[in-house]
C-alpha cells in the first residue's frame, strides 16, 4: 500500500506517514458501470422472458 508523509493528518502514524488505500477510483467506477449495465441487461432479459411466458399462457388458455 502506498504511504505518504502527511504530518497532522488524523490517520498518520508516529512517523507522520499515512497509508493510502490500494484502490483506483477510475477503475472502480468502470467496474461499477460494467456491473450496472450487466444488471440492466439481465433485467431486460428477465422482463422479455416474463412477457413471452405470459403470451404463451394466454395462447394456451385461448386454445382450451
Amino acid at each position: 500500500l502506498p504511504r505518504v508523509y502527511q504530518p497532522g493528518h488524523p490517520d498518520a502514524d508516529a512517523d507522520d506517514m499515512v497509508t493510502l488505500p490500494n484502490v483506483s477510483m477510475p477503475n472502480e467506477m468502470v467496474d461499477l458501470i460494467t456491473a450496472s449495465r450487466g444488471y440492466e441487461a439481465n433485467l431486460r432479459a428477465l422482463r422479455m422472458y416474463r412477457q413471452m411466458a405470459e403470451q404463451a399462457l394466454s395462447i394456451l388458455r385461448g386454445v382450451g
